[in-house]
């Protein structure tokens, strides 16, 4: 008997310890979330890196391209902040750093943030260009503003600080996530896909 206390106390533990329990863990539709977006915000990232200096045979299609995910990411932030919304973040495991969960609320806040605003700078630039902003060319954005070259510039400079500001906060996301990974408090558990 005492030997059956001992073990599902350690077994507890541990489980506690790799971020297991449920509690702990954002549920399915949040992962789901999280990761879909975190593959079409790196995605989309690269292809502005490499889409100027492209050869013109194929610049246009890496802008339709572009654009098309910009359109799902604006989409799929405002369903995440619906969600978020509704379904609160889980408690966090405990023992983990105040002094680190403030610096991840911060770095989350501004991801939030830059996340909505990249992609809704990006369709003021491309709007007061005189284009639509289609998804793959099945369905267009109402354009909302009229064709304005001094506003486009304006627009694709914020746009471009702002995506190049993402970048930067994701890779310190990453970072942290690794950090916590490495130091197993079970933080990085709660985001990562279970089986």
């Amino acid at each position: 008997m005492h030997f059956q206390v001992v073990w599902i106390s350690c077994t507890l533990s541990l489980a506690d310890n790799q971020g297991i329990f449920l509690k702990h863990s954002y549920n399915r539709v949040s992962r789901l979330l999280h990761w879909l977006m975190a593959i079409l915000i790196i995605s989309t990232i690269i292809i502005a890196f490499f889409m100027e200096d492209a050869p013109k045979s194929i610049r246009s299609t890496l802008f339709g391209i572009h654009i098309s995910f910009g359109v799902l990411i604006l989409e799929l932030i405002i369903v995440r902040l619906v969600w978020k919304i509704k379904h609160p973040a889980p408690p966090m495991p405990s023992g983990v750093d105040p002094k680190s969960i403030k610096i991840g609320k911060i770095v989350q806040h501004s991801l939030y943030s830059l996340m909505l605003l990249t992609p809704i700078l990006g369709y003021l630039m491309v709007i007061t260009k005189g284009r639509s902003v289609s998804f793959f060319q099945l369905y267009s954005l109402p354009s909302l503003m009229e064709k304005n070259e001094q506003l486009h510039e304006v627009f694709e400079t914020i746009h471009i600080y702002l995506g190049w500001t993402l970048a930067a906060l994701i890779i310190l996301h990453l970072l942290g996530a690794f950090k916590h990974r490495r130091a197993g408090d079970g933080v990085f558990e709660r985001m990562w896909p279970k089986k």
